[in-house]
């Protein structure tokens, strides 16, 4: 899978990630309206330890590791999963995420 994904496309993957599943519809809709999809390559990076943070990634498809000071900190993270949620809070990015498999 590559490229844009359709709106409708979004709002059944968001019925599926267990953050979004208690919305209604409606809800999701207007999420996927504003949400984008983004293609990476093996080993590129989402974001790296200590840069500012203003969004969040869901994953797709593929899977992702994350590392602090070049070390693995958890197992991978895969379809459904966030990324990045708590720089939603804190405004600053903890892990680096490294791409294992490509994913969208």
């Amino acid at each position: 899978m590559a490229g844009e994904l359709s709106t409708h496309e979004k709002i059944q993957f968001l019925s599926a990630v267990s953050l979004f599943s208690g919305l209604d519809y409606e809800q999701r809709e207007k999420i996927a309206s504003v949400v984008k999809s983004d293609f990476y390559s093996v080993d590129s990076y989402i974001c790296k330890e200590g840069e500012a943070g203003d969004s969040m990634d869901l994953i797709v498809e593929g899977t992702v590791r994350l590392e602090v000071d070049g070390l693995p900190i958890s197992t991978q993270r895969g379809q459904g999963e966030c990324i990045g949620e708590m720089a939603l809070i804190d405004m600053g990015r903890t892990p680096i995420v490294v791409i294992e498999r490509p994913m969208i």
